[in-house]
Formats: C-alpha cells, structure tokens, sequence
C-alpha cells in the first residue's frame, strides 16, 4: 500500500514537472501589458477557419443563385462588410417588393454570417450594402446591431 502511495506521488510530482504547475501561464498573464492585450481584443479581425470560410462560401454561393442577386462579397477579411451586387431585375421591382426582397436577402447574409463567425451575437451583424450593376449603392445598414433597418438610398 505505501509503495502505491509512493509510486502516486512520484507520478504526479513527474506530472507537475513535465505539464508545468501553471505558474508561469499566471506569471506571463499578470506581467501582460492591459492595453496590448485591449488592442489585441479591438482590431476586429477575426481568425476565420477553413471550416467557416466553407460555410460562408457555401451561403454566399446558394443566395447567389437568387434571380436578384449578381453577386455577394465581403470587403473585409473579417466579413464585418459584404456588398450585395442587385441584378437588372431589381429596376422592373416596385419599390416595396424590392425593399422587402433586399431586407429578407440583408438579414439573412447578416445573420447567417453572424451565426458562423460570432455564435449569433446580436452586435456582430456585418455592415451590408446593396449595389446596382453600374455599383451605386441603392440600400444599406449602417449597424453591426441586430435591430438595425435596412436604409434605401
């Protein structure tokens, strides 16, 4: 019994040893400078798998595939901006059924990206702007907030 006791406390001081007593991970997080690791937090960027940048394009693609829509890019390598280029069908649109097909196309880039990226959070909606073919902006938001409308040009 006392030399399984023994051999216990052998492997785990051989354990602490090898993995380290955590020590130093609480020394290096104390001595960090706060406003590096503030910065750090700030830029924005966000480290986008392969697996996301699959589910994105595999979105982006089949939205793509809307009579309305000519294209979908992002204009910024963390998604934070996407431009929604509108076919030459949106001219024959009325007014209302454009706005309401270029809210439900806006909202569902939005959140779709925000579901892949952020878990859904509610305040990292990307900024979207809707293009005609000769690339005026004819619609817009201008929040990262879920709530946010959609602002015809």
């Amino acid at each position: 019994m006392k030399r399984q006791m023994m051999m216990a406390g052998l492997a785990s001081a051989l354990l602490l040893s090898a993995c380290g007593n955590g020590d130093e991970a609480t020394d290096a997080a104390e001595n960090e400078d706060p406003a590096a690791a503030e910065e750090t937090s700030d830029s924005g960027q966000a480290d986008i798998t392969a697996e996301q940048q699959q589910s994105l394009d595999e979105k982006f693609n089949g939205m793509a595939n809307d009579e309305l829509i000519d294209a979908i890019e992002p204009q910024s390598p963390d998604y934070s901006e996407i431009t929604i280029t509108v076919s030459d069908e949106a001219s024959s649109m009325n007014g209302d059924a454009l706005r309401g097909k270029m809210q439900g196309i806006g909202e569902s880039v939005r959140s779709g990206t925000a579901g892949i990226l952020h878990d859904g959070a509610d305040d990292k909606l990307p900024l979207v702007e809707f293009e005609n073919p000769d690339s005026d902006v004819i619609a817009h938001y201008d929040s990262h907030e879920r709530d946010a409308e959609l602002i015809m040009e």
